[in-house]
């Protein structure tokens, strides 16, 4: 049996799933990021983006119905909604995870 993995335009074969970046925990590279909790939420996403190129972030602002099912290409920035923000704005409010 062979695993095909599409991502950024690459394609990787790999004899089982054992032998893939998905083994373990399933996705490649940086799975989180808690040192951007607090963040600009623009800054975090490049930041996500640059850590780990298999993924995009994408900005959410807390409240807001999301898609559940896991996507190791996907990165939830979860933001404070516009109408609640402090004096520094908006800013991320959970930490980012891979899903």
């Amino acid at each position: 049996m062979k695993l095909i993995i599409h991502h950024s335009g690459l394609t990787e074969i790999y004899t089982s799933v054992a032998d893939s970046p998905m083994a373990g925990t399933g996705c490649s590279g940086k799975q989180e990021w808690p040192e951007l909790l607090g963040a600009k939420p623009d800054i975090a996403k490049e930041t996500i983006e640059r850590e780990n190129s298999l993924v995009r972030a994408r900005l959410i602002e807390q409240g807001t119905y999301r898609i559940l099912d896991f996507n190791c290409n996907r990165v939830w920035v979860w933001t404070s909604p516009k109408d609640q923000s402090g004096p520094d704005g908006v800013v991320v409010v959970e930490i980012p995870k891979v899903g």
